[in-house]
């Protein structure tokens, strides 16, 4: 039990009135304010005795009011400690951080401190570059065939331009891009503006829009693929990728890192399939680019959100893994290049470990922030360090692919017998189809 007497609880008033007189008197109470109590003036006692004032000083803090009684449990941490010799009242705060190791400042946890991308600005400026590509290819298409979408000898089912259009204006083609021993510079080949298989009276060069008598190199063609697409329904798809997820992803890691993700898993995409898909191969989109969005978008999800806020939380993980198979199973089908995204997917994914910021499980809570934390210092600077080899390794990986594949190209590329069926299934000749066949 304690002597604290709250101020709501207060015991009834024994209250002595003494008349003076008839004339209003005006009293001054403790807080210096004037009462008129119309010729009476009252004095309270409370239980103990002790004098009452109706009207006390006003404080700002209950503690401090006079009907207020310390007890024995109330410490003495209310008041503030008197300030040092020579203190500065208008010095700025001490920075308590200021002592900290390295890896202790700006280490916070990236949920309660989440980067904050207002305007995704590449993924316009890729989009935009994406519609007016495919406007040049429908006009080129009009201007050498006098349609906009191929209808002779085949339908393109994307509902684009012809694909010796799309080779003229700089797709994924193998012939163009590299030599091959298999390919003589002698052949004849379909021209842009052809119609019909029948027609193969233009030689690689005029195909290919480069010199006559040079050896094909237009390495560059793994750059504007990315920008290309076959058709308005491959088109559609791909932008609608790139507008939602495309855009969320950028928000989220910065204009910067979402730029030189998506030009890598880009280029990764194209050089692997220049490796390994078959001659006779025209490939367009910008799937190997989003396919690498794609791994950040799982990275992101997986080592930077809370699982504790997050309802369902392994269902949304396996939603997206599923989402993935799911896509890469529909590559085996013919029309589409799994080339592509299996390389932007590699590149994507090693790209997010070296890129992105500390994970989760790196960063500090700010309640065990330095000093509260010298426990726990020791135990973030592990991982840390296995983060950062973690990243060291990623960055070694991604150089080695990118070394591997190009020299694989110096090479002729190829050099896998199992290497197609990564994009096509052994069933119907599927595989077949995308062999050049000369005669």
């Amino acid at each position: 039990m304690t002597n604290r007497q709250d101020y709501y609880d207060l015991p009834p008033l024994r209250t002595q009135r003494h008349f003076v007189g008839s004339t209003p008197t005006n009293h001054v109470n403790t807080s210096g304010r004037v009462i008129n109590d119309e010729d009476i003036e009252m004095t309270s006692y409370n239980k103990k005795g002790t004098k009452y004032d109706p009207y006390p000083p006003q404080t700002s803090n209950y503690y401090e009011s006079p009907f207020y009684e310390k007890s024995a449990w109330d410490s003495s941490t209310r008041t503030a400690p008197p300030p040092p010799p020579n203190h500065n009242p208008f010095s700025p705060p001490v920075d308590p951080f200021a002592t900290a190791p390295v890896i202790m400042t700006n280490n916070n946890d990236p949920s309660l401190y989440q980067r904050v991308v207002k305007f995704p600005l590449f993924t316009y400026l890729f989009t935009l570059a994406d519609v007016i590509y495919f406007i040049v290819e429908l006009v080129k298409m009009h201007q050498l065939t006098g349609k906009v979408i191929q209808t002779q000898p085949y339908i393109n089912p994307m509902l684009g331009p012809s694909s010796y259009v799309q080779i003229y204006l700089g797709s994924r083609f193998k012939p163009c891009a590299m030599s091959s021993q298999y390919i003589d510079l002698d052949y004849t080949w379909p021209c842009p503006n052809s119609t019909t298989t029948l027609t193969n009276v233009c030689s690689l060069a005029e195909l290919c829009s480069f010199k006559e008598d040079t050896n094909p190199l237009q390495v560059w063609r793994i750059v504007s693929a990315c920008f290309m697409h076959a058709g308005f329904i491959h088109i559609i798809f791909n932008m609608l990728l790139q507008l939602t997820m495309g855009r969320d992803v950028e928000m989220e890691i910065g204009w910067w890192r979402y730029f030189v993700i998506y030009i890598l898993s880009g280029v990764s995409g194209n050089l692997f399939g220049l490796n390994f898909a078959g001659d006779g191969v025209s490939s367009t989109g910008a799937s190997g680019a989003l396919f690498g969005i794609i791994a950040v978008n799982l990275v992101s999800f997986v080592l930077y959100k809370d699982r504790k806020r997050i309802k369902g939380y392994k269902f949304l993980v396996g939603v997206l893994v599923g989402e993935i198979i799911v896509c890469l199973v529909l590559g085996l089908l013919p029309g589409l290049d799994n080339f592509a995204h299996i390389g932007g997917f590699v590149a994507g994914l090693l790209c997010s470990f070296i890129l992105l910021d500390n994970p989760r499980f790196v960063k500090v809570k700010p309640s065990h922030k330095y000093p509260l934390m010298k426990s726990h210092e020791n135990y973030i600077m592990k991982k840390f360090w296995i983060w950062s080899a973690v990243r060291v390794v990623s960055l070694a990986l991604l150089v080695a692919w990118f070394i591997g594949l190009g020299i694989n190209i110096k090479n002729g590329g190829g050099n896998c017998s199992w290497c197609k069926y990564l994009s096509c299934l052994p069933v119907n000749g599927w595989c077949e189809q995308s062999d050049l066949t000369t005669s």
